[in-house]
């Protein structure tokens, strides 16, 4: 009897759910095609990776050499390992970046000597400390999951304090909450509204990211790199960022009460708007900074430097800024209240309609300063300077015979 050839066809396998989108990129990843393989033979220590790996970087020596079209003779082992002389522990630390972006803290000065070698030139930059070496990069429109992050770090061992390194990395929205990430290095990469609240970022070099709207509320950011950063609307209240850096950086509409400050470099940032009320800055510098209609109430600003900044229409009363630099800065119609302005340098600033009721000016220097239409009731003027002479004190107010 004929058989019917549609009965002899084997049912078809049933289908699986369907991959996401990072379930689908791990398993190309991590489960490279048998014909990607490559298989090395370094100084006797057998390494097996991926040809997307050691192509990662198209103007390496790694790219020129294994590239599908290279024409480089390779020296081969019998049984089709590539041999390659080079010293197999620092190999691995640049084989391990190639794959993951991380490397070990106190790295051997032979990887130094090996990433310049291979050409690997973002590696370099950073094992250097000059970021600016690299080439830019954008960050990847497609936002890591928890768990790569995680494991990410699970293989940079910031458990005990291992240094993260990521290039190229989208993070935004992601809980890191309590991370221990100190000295991490991301480079061209995004932290919009990424939770870090509590997160150790400890000398971390987060320089020029996206970071608007994040959450580091109480979180450890001393001597931590955040130059060129974009912050608006971002949350930082009480968190500790003494000595930070954070020139260039824009922090409109953030908010800082509270937090930490002492000696960071501000210079040329906007906190236009941003509430640095009870913040700790002293000795902080804010030269060019742009802080309109910032709140720096209760503020301490002992001994910082505001030198030609823009404070016009902030709110700083009952703020400390004794010795404080504001020569040429913009203070029209700042609010001073009660503010303690002792030998503050005030050369050349300009203080048009500001409200100075109650504020203490004692031996300040308010040399060619602009007053016009200010509120001087109840300052404390004792021993200051204007165009160069004494101003006589008559009990608690100022009188029309006060200049000599």
């Amino acid at each position: 009897m004929a058989t019917d050839a549609a009965s002899l066809t084997a049912p078809a396998p049933a289908q699986g759910p369907a991959l996401s989108y990072e379930m689908t990129r791990a398993c190309e990843v991590l489960n490279p095609l048998a014909k990607d393989v490559i298989t090395l033979d370094v100084g006797g220590v057998t390494f097996r990776t991926s040809r997307t790996t050691l192509t990662k970087y198209p103007d390496s020596v790694f790219a020129a050499m294994f590239a599908e079209s290279s024409s480089w003779p390779l020296q081969r082992r019998e049984d089709g390992a590539v041999f390659i002389d080079a010293p197999p522990k620092a190999f691995a630390v640049l084989l391990t970046w190639l794959q993951r972006g991380v490397v070990p803290c106190n790295v051997e000065a032979d990887v130094f000597a090996e990433a310049q070698l291979w050409g690997l030139r973002e590696l370099v930059a950073l094992l250097s400390g000059d970021l600016d070496g690299a080439a830019p990069q954008a960050p990847s429109e497609r936002v890591l999951s928890q768990a790569e992050v995680l494991d990410y770090m699970q293989i940079a061992n910031c458990a005990k304090g291992g240094r993260l390194t990521l290039s190229g990395v989208n993070l935004s929205g992601l809980n890191l909450g309590g991370a221990r990430l100190e000295g991490a290095v991301l480079v061209a990469s995004a932290l919009r509204r990424t939770n870090l609240r509590f997160a150790n970022l400890y000398s971390c070099d987060f320089a020029s990211l996206d970071m608007r709207e994040a959450n580091l509320r109480d979180t450890k950011l001393g001597k931590a790199n955040l130059s060129n950063c974009n912050l608006s609307g971002a949350q930082l209240q009480k968190a500790s960022a003494p000595e930070a850096n954070l020139a260039q950086v824009n922090l409109s509409d953030a908010s800082l009460a509270g937090a930490q400050l002492w000696r960071a470099d501000l210079s040329g940032a906007t906190l236009s708007g941003a509430d640095l009320s009870g913040t700790d800055l002293r000795e902080a510098n804010f030269v060019d900074a742009k802080l309109a209609k910032a709140s720096m109430t209760g503020a301490n600003l002992d001994n910082a430097d505001l030198r030609n900044s823009n404070l016009a229409s902030a709110q700083l009363q009952q703020a400390s800024a004794a010795g404080a630099k504001l020569a040429q800065a913009d203070l029209t119609g700042a609010a001073l209240v009660g503010a303690k302005l002792i030998g503050a340098d005030l050369t050349g600033a300009n203080l048009c309609g500001a409200n100075l009721s109650g504020t203490n000016l004692a031996n300040a220097n308010l040399v060619d300063a602009t007053l016009t239409n200010a509120n001087l009731a109840g300052a404390n003027l004792k021993d200051a300077s204007i165009a160069g002479k004494k101003l006589k004190w008559h009990g608690r107010h100022l009188t029309p015979d006060v200049f000599t």
